[in-house]
């Protein structure tokens, strides 16, 4: 609430989120890491949430309407496999972070490096948290899904429907309505410097969002 009430940019919410660490029972997002306590159900959840892309189908097999293989499944889940849930005194829960370790094949059984989707394999050198290295890479600016991802859902919101359906979908097998509009409008979002006020000031006061949703003899 506080985070929305400063106007605090979207990019730096994610990268806090992504990177989170501490006592659960804190102000912070550290409880995210307490729900998703597997490497995969990370990489699965943050893929869907901040990229719009519905990694786990290529957990068995190659995802059938998208380029995502078994390979790309494990290296995403390789950003994952430092954290960890530790005992505090108190009895309490705190997320802390280790030496991760790149995960196996689901199917071959070989270590597959981590790298980020379509992305090379991760370099970690001087890095103790494989993660800062995703959300480097998620909130840079020639991600291709990050801003597009929040676009879609922020449009959904406002206007009852995404540009992409499902709106956490995004696929080259399931385009946009409109895809000038979608990427017109994810360039926007970051030029503005994902200043979410800022971005849905556009959108409120656009033609399209201005115009009526009565049926009507021109409509």
């Amino acid at each position: 609430r506080r985070q929305f009430t400063i106007n605090r940019p979207y990019d730096e919410m994610a990268r806090e989120i992504l990177t989170a660490q501490g006592s659960v029972q804190s102000e912070s997002p550290a409880g995210f890491f307490k729900s998703l306590d597997q490497p995969e159900l990370a990489s699965r959840s943050v893929s869907q949430l901040f990229f719009g892309v519905r990694i786990e189908c290529a957990q068995c097999h190659h995802h059938p309407s998208e380029r995502w293989g078994q390979d790309d499944y494990a290296g995403l889940a390789g950003f994952f496999s430092g954290v960890a849930v530790k005992k505090l005194p108190d009895g309490t829960d705190a997320i802390v972070s280790r030496a991760g370790a790149d995960q196996k094949h689901p199917r071959t059984g070989e270590l597959v490096p981590a790298r980020a989707l379509g992305a090379k394999p991760a370099d970690f050198t001087g890095v103790t948290d494989r993660r800062q290295v995703l959300a480097a890479w998620a909130t840079s600016a020639d991600n291709p899904f990050f801003a597009r991802a929040i676009v879609n859902r922020i449009w959904a919101h406002y206007f009852g429907r995404g540009l992409v359906e499902p709106i956490d979908d995004l696929r080259v097998t399931n385009p946009a309505t409109n895809e000038p509009l979608f990427d017109a409008l994810a360039a926007h979002l970051k030029e503005v410097r994902y200043d979410l006020r800022a971005f849905t000031r556009t959108l409120l006061t656009s033609r399209a969002y201005q115009l009526t949703a009565e049926t009507n003899s021109t409509n």
